[in-house]
């Protein structure tokens, strides 16, 4: 009885514990600001962020009194608007109001991987708000595949090769046809020197794209 009673409460610890975790990671993966008495909490709803899946940033503003005590603030963004930015580009975001007073969210989904801002723009109440809100680093979606597929850049650059070469030897080709029809022509000689000439640019082009492409492996 007593290693039954034993079991039972090491397995309610590891949840606990568990739920300790989960609970302390999402409150790190949220930014917190306060402005005024304004207190203003801003992150992913589902973390870590995936490139190409639907996600909610997420609002959560309330007002301090005096003593640290929250209230939640109702039709926060009445007059305050929200931006999604990421290197140069911005978006403006709508908000929706979520059942929780005080809590909104706003659906998107990431495109590109890497770090993204939440910029506020208006009046909180009577406050002015101009603030920029980083949120958490948005991951590639490879780190959801398995098994991950690589490729490498030298695979990239003979698979270039290959193509040119192929594109190359049609052109070749459409030439040699077009001679063979000019064959019973008068002036055979104008067209060999047009053939020849456009043999000598073709090569030269093959030559450019090989050297460009092995001048790129070098530099990497």
């Amino acid at each position: 009885m007593f290693i039954v009673v034993m079991k039972i409460i090491c397995y309610y610890t590891v949840i606990l514990l568990f739920s300790i975790i989960i609970i302390t990671n999402n409150a790190f993966a949220h930014t917190e600001v306060n402005i005024a008495q304004y207190n203003i909490n801003v992150g992913w709803n589902d973390e870590p962020p995936i490139t190409g899946f639907i996600n909610n940033v997420t609002f959560e503003i309330n007002k301090m009194n005096q003593t640290n005590v929250k209230h939640e603030v109702k039709n926060a963004f009445k007059n305050l608007d929200a931006y999604i930015k990421y290197g140069g580009t911005s978006k403006k975001l709508n908000i929706n109001s979520l059942p929780a007073p005080g809590n909104y969210d706003s659906k998107i989904i990431p495109s590109k991987p890497g770090s993204y801002v939440i910029e506020l723009q208006g009046k909180l109440n009577d406050i002015i708000i101009d603030v920029d809100i980083p949120i958490d680093e948005v991951k590639d979606n490879n780190i959801l595949s398995f098994p991950q597929l690589k490729i490498s850049s030298n695979e990239n650059e003979i698979h270039i090769i290959k193509n040119a070469i192929s594109s190359l030897r049609q052109d070749l080709d459409l030439l040699q046809n077009n001679k063979n029809n000019k064959q019973n022509d008068l002036d055979l000689s104008s067209f060999d020197m047009i053939y020849d000439m456009n043999i000598l640019a073709l090569s030269l082009s093959s030559a450019g794209i090989i050297l460009s492409i092995l001048a790129i492996i070098k530099i990497k």
